[in-house]
């Protein structure tokens, strides 16, 4: 080979590795990581829904209270954190690029009313916000009844809900 094209190769080649580079490393990555624990005695809460508001991002917190939420867009973003029994927790946060934030929950015990909460197949909604058809179950309907777990006691109670125990035997799961 001649020497122009040798030193033409090798351009050519150093110029298509530098246009290769992954744009994972040119990429400016952005994110929010954390811990979501409880205020009382710091145990981790695992299963947490901690979610970007308005933008269909989010993570459920492992069973050490960790969360990850990337590929954040830059800007204020507000960061919300929610589990059954506790108080939610909003938090404004200011993302740039290239930036890994640290947030970090503390939630507290809340008490919810039994008809404060409306469970359908795909979200959980205040009974004001449905527009389908509610069937309610009070309190007093299931006092003190005769069951192995939580999910029987709805066996019976409500219009259009299976209930259905997956074996004869006691303490098996029940399918709802």
């Amino acid at each position: 080979m001649k020497p122009s094209c040798v030193r033409l190769a090798f351009f050519a080649i150093a110029f298509f590795l530098l246009l290769g580079v992954p744009q994972e490393v040119n990429a400016q990555a952005r994110a929010v990581t954390g811990t979501v624990t409880d205020a009382r005695t710091g145990e981790p809460i695992s299963g947490a829904q901690v979610s970007i508001r308005d933008r269909g991002l989010g993570a459920l917190t492992n069973t050490t209270g960790r969360f990850l939420i990337v590929n954040l867009p830059e800007g204020r973003l507000e960061v919300r954190v929610l589990f059954l029994g506790f108080a939610p927790q909003s938090r404004t946060i200011e993302v740039a690029a290239g930036e890994t934030l640290v947030e970090n929950f503390q939630m507290t015990i809340q008490a919810i009313q039994m008809e404060e909460l409306v469970a359908t197949g795909y979200a959980t909604q205040t009974r004001r916000e449905v527009s389908s058809a509610i069937t309610s179950v009070s309190s007093v309907n299931l006092e003190a009844p005769a069951v192995a777990s939580i999910d029987a006691i709805l066996q019976g109670k409500a219009a259009g809900v299976q209930v259905v125990q997956n074996a004869g035997n006691p303490g098996n799961g029940i399918t709802v």
